[in-house]
């Protein structure tokens, strides 16, 4: 039985997850750095020998937990500047927007409420047509939209509309690079 559902589990991933990863993600192998757990050091050696990839192949994704641990091990390590930015160029009733990964936690530090209550904005929304770009950007817009917190070439911005909404709406009054996370841009909507 544990040879039927491993050889299920690598099916689905391959006809299913494989596809949408490369096209939502793209080719380029990415590179994580391990990161000690926090509370259960002495368990670092035997999980890291058993789970551990540095690298994150698309093309052939690694198991469930080598995934899971390559994506804990990603931190963020500007996200107090871009607290300070966000509390700088918007008032505590002033709404904000943008990148799925972050911005629901900057909104909860900062104390700045997400657009139109939008906080499910993953692409894979998107993908199987449970939302529309369009009908992000109408309903961020009805709500008086102030400050968007992204990064190029990643959702929301990797669609073109949206992209033509925030460049016709919004300018840049920061840019705050994470070394591993790259350029968080801080965009303020310009006078109506």
């Amino acid at each position: 039985m544990a040879l039927v559902l491993t050889v299920a589990n690598i099916g689905v991933v391959e006809a299913l997850y494989v596809p949408y990863a490369l096209k939502r993600n793209g080719t380029a192998v990415s590179r994580y750095t391990w990161k000690p757990l926090r509370h259960l050091r002495f368990l670092d050696p035997s999980v890291q020998a058993a789970f551990w990839q540095p690298l994150y192949d698309p093309h052939h994704p690694p198991s469930g937990i080598t995934r899971y641990l390559q994506h804990e091990s990603q931190q963020i390590t500007v996200a107090e500047q871009i607290y300070a930015v966000v509390k700088q160029y918007s008032a505590p009733d002033d709404t904000i927007f943008g990148e799925a990964d972050i911005v629901p936690l900057i909104s909860s530090e900062t104390g700045r409420r997400m657009a139109a209550n939008l906080i499910d904005t993953s692409g894979y929304r998107i993908s199987y047509g449970l939302s529309r770009v369009e009908d992000w950007i109408a309903a961020i817009d009805a709500d008086h939209l102030h400050l968007l917190v992204v990064r190029p070439g990643l959702l929301p911005m990797r669609y073109p509309q949206f992209r033509e909404y925030a460049s016709r709406n919004f300018h840049t009054v920061a840019r705050i690079r994470d070394p591993e996370e790259g350029i968080f841009e801080i965009m303020q909507r310009v006078a109506r």
